[in-house]
């Protein structure tokens, strides 16, 4: 992992890396129309006065093209043999045809539960509990309501036990988060993590949360959260030490031997740090866009 990222996670605070999300996508969207020409700018201001009518503006193909890899990269990052079969050179070319095959019939499947859980936010304006986890079933065949316990690999978290307790933190969730009216980074966040703390399917949490969490991103007109494969690990730890500091929080407050960080909303310094995680990857992604932006510009000058 990369010193510079870990500086970021300790020198930054969680609202100033919200407030960089927020100046980078208005910059993006200010700056699309320097690098046209007159009669394009014309063009393009017509395009954004009649968005109603469904027209796209040249920062939605962005914002599509970025959703688009979030879901092959979502489906690689929990298939790493996928990944690094692609990542061989010399691997042959009908093994590579294979792969693309599924990871494109994967993907569509991602996509589909994707766009439905969208279409719910544009006509309703939120999305109930019930219905997203119906909707994100359709991920994954073992993508149903676990009725015991289930071991994550690889950390100390252990999920909530059987079905009840499962029941009664989707439930918390739904009262303490996706009826609030929270800063919507801040919820995309708190969808991602909570649903993978929970873990209410016996495979594909982690696929549904990101599918949820850019769903809603991509409602509030935001970048993708995108998790580079070679940060897979970083990001488990960070998953893990934020889900154990949670677990430790409740219990504490179940004891009465605190108060704070009782509610969902109110983070614990573990779940504070995979927070910014979350929000330096989504400014990485606007960093990536504007510095290609700008080298196009440079490009057609010195043409």
């Amino acid at each position: 992992m990369s010193k510079s990222l870990l500086k970021r996670i300790k020198e930054t605070s969680l609202e100033d890396l919200i407030q960089q999300i927020y100046f980078k996508k208005e910059l993006l969207k200010k700056d699309e129309f320097r690098y046209y020409s007159k009669k394009e700018r014309t063009r393009e201001r017509l395009i954004n006065y009649e968005i109603t009518n469904h027209k796209i503006t040249p920062y939605k193909k962005i914002l599509d093209k970025k959703i688009k890899n979030s879901l092959k990269e979502s489906f690689l990052l929990e298939h790493a043999d996928f990944a690094k079969a692609l990542l061989y050179k010399e691997i042959p070319k009908h093994v590579k045809r294979e792969l693309d095959k599924e990871i494109r019939k994967e993907t569509k499947v991602m996509n589909k539960a994707f766009m439905e859980i969208y279409n719910r936010y544009t006509y309703y304006g939120e999305v109930k509990r019930e219905e997203a986890l119906s909707i994100l079933r359709k991920i994954d065949p073992d993508a149903i309501l676990r009725p015991g316990p289930v071991i994550i690999r690889g950390g100390e978290y252990i999920p909530p036990k059987d079905y009840y307790s499962v029941q009664n933190e989707l439930l918390r969730f739904e009262e303490e988060i996706l009826k609030q009216n929270i800063e919507p980074v801040k919820k995309a966040f708190h969808i991602h993590y909570h649903f993978v703390r929970i873990h209410p399917f016996i495979d594909g949490n982690g696929r549904s949360a990101r599918v949820w969490s850019n769903a809603y991103l991509y409602y509030k007109e935001f970048f993708p959260l995108v998790i580079p494969l070679d940060e897979r690990e970083y990001y488990a730890q960070l998953l893990d030490d934020a889900c154990v500091s949670r677990s430790k929080a409740d219990e504490m407050c179940l004891l009465g031997t605190t108060k704070s960080h009782c509610n969902l909303t109110s983070l614990t310094k573990q779940e504070e740090d995979l927070f910014k995680y979350f929000a330096i990857k989504i400014i990485d992604e606007y960093d990536h866009c504007l510095a290609n932006k700008r080298n196009t510009k440079n490009g057609k000058k010195s043409r």
